[in-house]
């Protein structure tokens, strides 16, 4: 119940109890009733009584104050006026008292005295209390008229009455006063969840306000699956995949457009049954199908307990549809390089194969024939990376090389885009070791790596380049820059085909996010390890592990 509506029921809960229409005609015929009894066993024992003018006047006093309470109209009239019934209460019960010693009608004085108290209370109880003891003693002088001889023995029974008066008013009072405080207490308590109830509830609609704006379609159930609220494009969401039942959601589709999976193995089913699903994309809806990626988060109680599953979903069709386009024209480009590449290289092998090429001219066709070949290796690659099942597949040409060479080698061709950007390269001690593999592939790794370190760093910043060998003889090579970073979540799926972090994206930098996905398949091809680290606004650190010898059967 809301705090005013609490306050108002008090309120007329008191008024219906005490001084409402109905409780003046409830307490007026209480009275009555009170009266009736000693009356009537009175006129059973003294017939004679009946002849009384003043007790006829007196019951007909009563009856008319009765009539008037059960007749007026209470509603249209300001309660106060009740107050009239009491005092015409007063005189009509005290002349039945008159003609009738010791029949106890002045005892039932206290009763429109208590009513007066707790309706009203302070002064105008105060004022009927005087007034009724004034009336009372007039009425006992009054009766000690008639017979003399009740006047010195009716003082103790009045000054009774008149203690009774008293203290029951005091008593009706001090009654009214403790319900008053705790209506106040009920009220300051009604008035204090009243503004933490507001509070809330601004809360809520400023959160909702929130949820409301964002791209992102959040949904909360609670223990048992049920939907608690939904942001508004939660509700666009459900809407696009035929209503506003979540469950239309949870048969949906596989990334691959797949068959469809059952609501359990699905991803929002499975964050329901309380697994954790993080960044997990599959394709939801039937003839305009949306790629959404999925996360779920568990507020859990004290005890360990799940409270509430969230669910955030995010339409991620436009970013996938773009990839494919990407990946179709990387796809198609590549194809139209490997013709003229080839051909290339042929001309470029027959010119070095006439023994009469000048020895400069000679460098010179080498370094364009090295270079046509790794054009070559990367639209293969491409290629390669672009097949269902991702894999390079690439065939490694081992032989002993120095790493080191390789790496002074691509530190040297990286440097004029250092430069343009002040970027620093600091080059360490780099060990002289021989290990068997690919010059070429090896070459591409650390090229793709420094690349990235120029491209994704801040204008003056540092680029280190170190090299150690391990107790088992393996190349231990680390690249660590100075630049941007990026998050733990981005971290960890970097090696992914396709991927690009958060701060690749929002950069002016292209690229395509295949770089270290082939990277780290050359690597693996030569049985070696490459892991990368990064902290967002601490820069990025890449780790490659050749081994000390060959891998088996890699050999061309």
């Amino acid at each position: 119940m809301i705090p005013d509506q609490l306050r108002a029921r008090l309120d007329r809960d008191f008024r219906r109890v005490v001084i409402s229409p109905r409780a003046i005609v409830h307490w007026q015929f209480l009275f009555v009733l009170t009266v009736a009894l000693p009356f009537f066993a009175t006129i059973a024992v003294r017939p004679d009584f009946t002849q009384s003018t003043t007790l006829l006047i007196g019951v007909l006093i009563i009856i008319g104050a009765t009539t008037v309470a059960g007749l007026f109209p209470w509603q249209e009239t300001n309660s106060p006026w009740a107050l009239l019934i009491a005092i015409i209460d007063v005189p009509g019960v005290l002349l039945l008292y008159i003609p009738t010693p010791g029949a106890g009608f002045s005892m039932l004085v206290v009763l429109p005295v208590v009513w007066v108290a707790i309706a009203f209370g302070g002064l105008v109880a105060t004022l009927m209390v005087a007034a009724s003891i004034v009336a009372l003693w007039t009425a006992w002088w009054a009766q000690a008229q008639v017979a003399e001889t009740q006047l010195i023995g009716g003082i103790p029974a009045t000054a009774a009455v008149t203690s009774l008066i008293v203290l029951s008013a005091v008593a009706a009072y001090q009654t009214n006063r403790v319900a008053s405080a705790r209506r106040g207490l009920l009220h300051r308590q009604s008035d204090a969840f009243s503004r933490a109830l507001e509070r809330a509830s601004l809360q809520e609609r400023f959160t909702s306000s929130v949820l409301d704006t964002l791209d992102l379609a959040v949904f909360s159930f609670d223990a048992d699956g049920g939907l608690r609220t939904a942001n508004r494009s939660a509700w666009l969401l459900l809407r696009h995949l035929g209503g506003t039942r979540f469950e239309a959601a949870l048969s949906d589709y596989e990334i691959d457009y797949g068959s469809p999976i059952f609501a359990p193995d699905s991803p929002i089913g499975r964050a329901l049954q309380g697994e954790q699903v993080d960044g997990e994309t599959s394709w939801v809806g039937g003839a305009q199908p949306m790629a959404i990626e999925w996360t779920s988060q568990f507020l859990r109680g004290d005890d360990g307990s799940t409270e509430n599953v969230i669910v955030l979903a995010r339409d991620v069709t436009s970013q996938l549809r773009a990839q494919a386009d990407r990946d179709e024209l990387i796809t198609s480009v590549s194809h139209e390089f490997r013709t003229p590449l080839t051909s290339i290289l042929g001309y470029l092998e027959l010119a070095l194969d006439e023994p009469d090429v000048p020895a400069v001219p000679r460098e010179m066709v080498e370094v364009a024939l090295k270079n046509t070949e790794r054009l070559l290796t990367l639209s293969n690659d491409f290629l390669a990376a672009r097949s269902p099942s991702g894999k390079s597949g690439m065939a490694l040409t081992m032989e002993p090389c120095r790493p080191s060479a390789i790496v002074e080698d691509a530190v040297t061709a990286v440097r004029p885009q250092a430069i343009a950007r002040a970027i620093a390269i600091v080059v360490g001690p780099l060990p002289d070791i021989v290990l068997d593999a690919d010059p070429l592939r090896i070459r591409q790794v650390i090229d793709n790596v420094l690349t990235n370190a120029v491209k994704y760093n801040v204008e003056g910043g540092r680029i280190f380049v170190d090299a150690d060998v391990t107790e088992t003889g393996h190349y231990a090579l680390t690249i660590r820059d100075t630049g941007r970073g990026m998050s733990t979540h981005d971290a960890e799926r970097v090696f992914d085909r396709g991927y690009r972090s958060a701060a690749a994206r929002d950069s002016a930098v292209g690229g395509s996010g295949l770089g270290l996905d082939i990277s780290r398949q050359i690597i693996e091809s030569h049985t070696g390890m490459m892991t990368l680290s990064s902290m967002p606004g601490e820069g990025t650190t890449v780790s490659i592990v050749l081994p000390a010898g060959a891998p088996d059967g890699r050999h061309t």
